[in-house]
Parts: structure tokens; sequence; C-alpha cells
């Protein structure tokens, strides 16, 4: 689910070559994210962090959807750094 929700962003964009660079992107990070998953998800409120990249996108504001985004992916580095 977690996949189809970041495919179902990544839909809207016309340009192919972009959508085919996050997809390997986020093909690449999915190891990172399974290995992240039992270690740091405790204070995290995922569905909040989707609902407000999804918001932002809806409101047509890039600059916060690309913040919140990038938090999002930063968290997974994180927990995996400590």
């Amino acid at each position: 689910m977690h996949a189809e929700y970041h495919q179902a962003l990544l839909s809207a964009s016309p340009n192919w070559r972009l959508l085919a660079i996050a997809e390997s992107l986020r093909e690449s990070a999915e190891l990172y994210r399974r290995w992240s998953v039992p270690l740091g998800h405790e204070e995290r409120d995922i569905a909040g962090e989707h609902r407000g990249i999804l918001h932002a996108l809806l409101d047509h504001n890039a600059d916060t959807a690309a913040e919140f985004l990038t938090a999002h992916i930063q968290h997974t580095t994180n927990v995996l750094l400590e």
C-alpha cells in the first residue's frame, strides 16, 4: 500500500522521464524503508505524514509538498543511522 500511495502521487506527472527516475529511486530505497519499519515508528504518524503530502499537493503547494516528502524520507535515514 505504501508503494501504491507514492506511485499514485507520481502518476499525475506527464513527464515520463521524471516518473522513471522517481520510481527507480523509490525502488532503491525500499530495502532501507523495510529495515526501518521495526525501528522508530512509535513516535511517528505515517498516515499523518501522507495526509500532509497529499493536502499540500491538492492545494497546489509544491514547496510544502516537497518539504513534507523530504521529511518523510529523511526519517527513514535518521532511524537507520541511529
